[in-house]
């Protein structure tokens, strides 16, 4: 039924927009068609009355400047031979008055011209008009000068020049005639063409008001089919809107319970969060930390690698000390077996020799004193040097033990690293999830407000039910009849059955 309803709802206002429209098209056509004939008409005038009549005046007024001239230079010729020398004068005035006026109508004329003939008229008008002012000046300057005798051989040449303006002057006005007459019958064409179009389009409103009235009836027939329809329509969804108000009501109910089960997990998930997020920010201090400690223990291991580098170059001096006092052992021994020598020498050389004797004595005891010195300081030297070797062997010990420790470190780090990472990826998890919540929340409690709406809804869908029915009976009334008169046709019936079943169907779907 809301199928068969929409549809029929859709034809209707398809006929009625589409009889708007045509009623619009129409007279939007009229409308255009009239301001186009109105725009030619317009035209028309405007060339006729604003160019072509303008130009007529205009030849007119070249026409009567050419016989101003003439007439001036006659006037200039009597008053010559009456020796009145300001007569001449003023006729020359007027001369150069109407001359001035005919180059002042040309410059008027160039821009109205339209045709290639008119523009080849005016180029010779002006260019006679031009050989006839050289001529006519030297004309009336020889009046001026009462040469007369000599003004024949000029007059005729000037009458030459103004028969021809005069012919062109006629060329020019017969053309302008020609342009009226044209336009004219352009006219005649143009008040035919809007008669005959006026009468087409009384033809078409015609047919589009037969066609209005058979919309119409249609139209009407079509209530008439609906009204039945409606009726029984209205009877359903009244209790369509029982049933869902109870289901908007227990659904509102469930929802609203739901939000605050939803809101608990929220504030749980909160509390979870905000653990993970200390969890891993102290898990960073833990890293950092390490971090720190592998730092110091990398540069204790260097100090321990320069401490047994030092104590080795001690070792490597110590031996080269050693050699030094073996040298001086080797020197003091030799020193001894000199001075020996030295007293046997002595003893040999008797009293000469008892000076030299007590010095090799001396010599003697002092080698004897240095080679004991020497003794005494290697003695010290491999003490030092085995007591070197000693703390050489216990920091390398420190050092084995530092390395391994600071294997430890590392390990321990990584490990803090896993887990700082590993808290930092559960506190995203968890944050996800809060949001998720939240969304869930804010989901359940327009759940919940969209339930308690549609339970309002379907209550005031219940009060609309009431109103259809008002509304049917008014139908019903506008079209000549009843609700009940129309379900009474034969076929009525059944048809609203389908009518209802197509209706819940829909109702599913949607």
């Amino acid at each position: 039924m809301i199928v068969r309803r929409g549809n029929t709802l859709m034809t209707i206002s398809k006929k009625l927009y589409s009889t708007v429209a045509a009623l619009g098209g129409v007279a939007f056509l009229v409308a255009g068609l009239g301001a186009w004939n109105l725009r030619d008409v317009n035209g028309m005038l405007d060339e006729t009355i604003g160019k072509t009549a303008v130009k007529l005046d205009q030849v007119n007024s070249l026409r009567a400047h050419s016989w101003e001239m003439a007439a001036a230079m006659r006037g200039s010729y009597v008053f010559a031979d009456l020796k009145n020398p300001a007569k001449v004068e003023e006729a020359f005035n007027d001369w150069k008055a109407a001359h001035k006026g005919a180059n002042e109508i040309i410059a008027e004329m160039r821009p109205l011209l339209v045709t290639e003939e008119g523009r080849q008229m005016l180029a010779r008008f002006e260019s006679t008009l031009g050989n006839y002012a050289t001529l006519a000046q030297q004309y009336i300057q020889l009046c001026r000068d009462g040469k007369l005798d000599q003004v024949q051989d000029i007059a005729s040449k000037v009458l030459v020049s103004l028969n021809t303006l005069d012919e062109i002057g006629q060329e020019f006005r017969g053309l302008q005639l020609k342009l009226l007459k044209e336009a004219e019958a352009e006219g005649e064409k143009v008040a035919s063409r809007s008669n005959w179009t006026m009468a087409v389009l009384a033809c078409l409103i015609a047919a589009i008001a037969w066609a209005a009235t058979i919309a119409v009836r249609g139209i009407n027939r079509t209530l008439v089919d609906s009204i039945g329809s409606l009726a029984e329509s209205a009877e359903q969804v009244g209790g369509a809107a029982s049933q869902v108000s109870a289901s908007s009501q227990s659904l509102a109910q469930g929802t609203s319970e739901q939000a605050a089960s939803v809101e608990e997990t929220s504030s749980s998930s909160e509390e979870i969060n905000s653990m993970a997020r200390a969890n891993s920010e102290k898990s960073l201090a833990a890293a950092a930390l390490m971090g720190q400690s592998q730092q110091r223990f990398v540069e204790t291991r260097n100090l321990l690698d320069q401490s047994v580098a030092a104590m080795s170059e001690i070792n490597t001096q110590s031996d080269k000390i050693a050699r030094i006092i073996k040298v001086i052992d080797e020197i003091a021994f030799q020193t001894n077996i000199l001075a020996l020598n030295a007293a046997v020498e002595a003893a040999r050389a008797g009293e000469a020799g008892m000076g030299f004797a007590v010095v090799a004595d001396e010599v003697r005891n002092l080698a004897q004193r240095c080679a004991q010195a020497a003794k005494d300081t290697s003695t010290l030297i491999e003490e030092s040097i085995a007591k070197s070797n000693d703390g050489k062997a216990k920091v390398d010990h420190v050092a084995d033990a530092f390395t391994a420790i600071s294997d430890e470190v590392n390990k321990v780090k990584a490990l803090v690293d896993e887990v700082s990472m590993g808290s930092l990826e559960q506190s995203k998890g968890i944050e996800q999830v809060r949001k998720a919540m939240t969304e869930i929340e804010q989901v359940t409690q327009r759940a919940a407000a969209s339930a308690e709406e549609s339970a309002s809804a379907s209550e005031e869908l219940s009060a609309q039910s009431v109103a259809l029915k008002d509304v049917v009976g008014r139908l019903a009334a506008m079209v000549g009849g009843t609700a009940d008169g129309a379900a009474g046709r034969p076929g009525g019936e059944g048809s609203w059955r389908r009518s209802a079943s197509a209706s819940r169907r829909g109702a599913e779907i949607g």
